[in-house]
């Protein structure tokens, strides 16, 4: 991740931020981290210089536990209506408690 990077997700004050992996298929996963700011929901792929994948939290619409293959912690993003993001995290509850949580705070 480049510095600038960082630099901007720091300035939107980083939540939470551990290892996930995207969810293409059941078949394709994409190693990388999983980063929750007061505004955005951004995943990483490992040594990426630029998001993969950054979602406004306004635009989501529903989080959901779904399962893939073994594992029971897979966290579904449905935003902007039809847009759907699977992620393998370590704590679906905990990723979802937090999403809301920032969601539901006035940041401005």
């Amino acid at each position: 991740m480049s510095a600038n990077i960082r630099e901007k997700l720091e300035a939107e004050k980083i939540v939470k931020d551990e290892p996930a992996m995207w969810v293409d298929s059941a078949s394709v996963m994409q190693n990388g981290r999983l980063i929750l700011t007061s505004k955005h929901l951004v995943f990483m792929l490992n040594d990426a210089q630029n998001a993969a994948i950054t979602i406004d939290l306004d635009t989501i619409n529903a989080i959901s536990n779904e399962t893939v293959l073994v594992d029971s912690n897979i966290m579904s993003v449905t935003y902007l209506q039809y847009d759907n993001v699977k992620f393998s995290v370590l704590n679906y509850e905990d990723w979802e408690k937090a999403i809301e949580g920032q969601r539901i705070q006035p940041h401005i």
